[in-house]
């Protein structure tokens, strides 16, 4: 697959991943990544694409909240997840391309489950983990799967009722371990010219999914919109896990 078609497969991925994001709150890594996965099937390649996009995604919000997101007032929350995202960067630059590939066949699978029951359904066994264990897992699951932030969340939100106070510290967090997962990336080798290349398609279109989400009317129900994903991440798990190489 030559740059152009593998742009395309970024540009669609990011786009719909991101505009579901807008809509619901949730979605982009777990919608994105098996899609960035159909035109990198090493994710030692796929993962960073996403994760250098993600950057991006999160300084936005940052910046947008940059009056209340004090990365101070998290640190608490931080030496979980920075400490998950340590160990998920360094299995995914040990790791087998086919171990790493597979096992997010399975993680697909699991959250499959865990959308097609509600996110808020599920979302109490998570609230009740250990506070760093949570933690740990989301940045684990971020470093290597770029696809962890769930987790993190579902903590935050069992402090935060919601509204300003929640956004900042979602955003906070999120953009500090976005900026350590690439910079773990890029000391340890897994981003390269090629990766920025790709912001090319990226980043526009991650434009594209803000404008629209903010156009579109408000009123969308989070549980059908996560029904309707479930069988999409069934199907590319299963894929992932029955794929040879």
């Amino acid at each position: 697959m030559g740059f152009i078609e593998e742009s395309s497969f970024i540009f669609l991925a990011v786009l719909l991943a991101y505009f579901v994001k807008g809509i619901t709150g949730f979605g982009s890594g777990l919608i994105a990544m098996p899609l960035i996965a159909l035109a990198f099937p090493d994710m030692r390649s796929a993962v960073p694409v996403l994760a250098l996009t993600e950057l991006f995604a999160s300084l936005y919000t940052f910046w947008g909240l940059r009056g209340t997101a004090r990365l101070e007032n998290q640190a608490n929350v931080l030496v979980g997840v920075l400490a998950g995202v340590i160990a998920g960067c360094g299995l995914l630059w040990i790791l087998p391309a086919i171990a790493t590939r597979k096992a997010f066949g399975g993680f697909l699978l699991f959250f499959a489950v865990k959308l097609y029951y509600g996110m808020r359904a599920s979302r109490g066994w998570t609230e009740a983990m250990p506070d760093f264990l949570r933690n740990f897992i989301g940045g684990l699951f971020t470093g290597l799967f770029a696809s962890g932030r769930v987790l993190v969340a579902g903590g935050l939100r069992k402090r935060f009722a919601g509204g300003e106070e929640l956004r900042a510290a979602l955003a906070s967090v999120f953009f500090a371990e976005s900026l350590a997962q690439n910079i773990l990336y890029a000391g340890l080798g897994l981003t390269t010219f090629s990766t920025f290349s790709y912001l090319l398609a990226g980043l526009p279109a991650l434009a594209v999914a803000i404008l629209l989400s903010r156009i579109t009317p408000e009123g969308f129900n989070g549980n059908i919109v996560a029904k309707a994903l479930a069988p999409f991440l069934a199907i590319a798990g299963f894929w992932m896990l029955l794929a040879r190489s």
